[in-house]
């Protein structure tokens, strides 16, 4: 439903999937301006990115790049095999309580087509979202880019 959020490992483990990783990334980049401005940056310092192929029974499903606040003390020494919000709790003490949330259709490119195992040109569901904290402070910005033809967004909306 829209009113709860889960990590896509805890969301996939309740339909008895488990979820596996084909590549995981972390570099040290300079953020795109979209990134400064989600997590409320005021220079251009580099940050931590983290990159992760993702899927499920022999599917590479999502690809997905988070930036990471740096307040949050991320090392680089971080095990990012685990769902991201754990991790970043056991290192900052920061949880993520609420996402700001942006889905819309996109195309794969030539790269993404081929990350993700798609046709040049294959719809894709690109989802954008900044997690903020207890606090409404930006903790990540995020990006994932989803194969239509495996994996689509339900939701549960009542009118009230």
């Amino acid at each position: 439903g829209v009113a709860e959020w889960h990590s896509l490992t805890g969301e996939m483990r309740s339909h008895g999937i488990e979820v596996h990783n084909y590549d995981i990334r972390l570099e040290m980049l300079t953020p795109p301006e979209e990134v400064q401005n989600a997590l409320q940056l005021k220079s251009d310092r580099q940050i931590w990115m983290l990159r992760r192929l993702r899927g499920w029974m022999g599917e590479k499903v999502v690809l997905t790049i988070s930036w990471m606040h740096p307040r949050l003390g991320i090392k680089g020494d971080e095990d990012f095999s685990q769902p991201l919000y754990d991790v970043l709790s056991q290192v900052s003490g920061v949880t993520a309580v609420r996402s700001l949330e942006d889905i819309t259709a996109c195309l794969a490119g030539g790269n993404l087509a081929q990350d993700l195992d798609v046709g040049p040109g294959s719809a894709l569901l690109l989802r954008r979202r900044t997690t903020l904290d207890t606090n409404d402070e930006p903790i990540e910005y995020n990006l994932n880019w989803y194969r239509t033809d495996v994996h689509s967004l339900k939701m549960d909306l009542r009118r009230s």
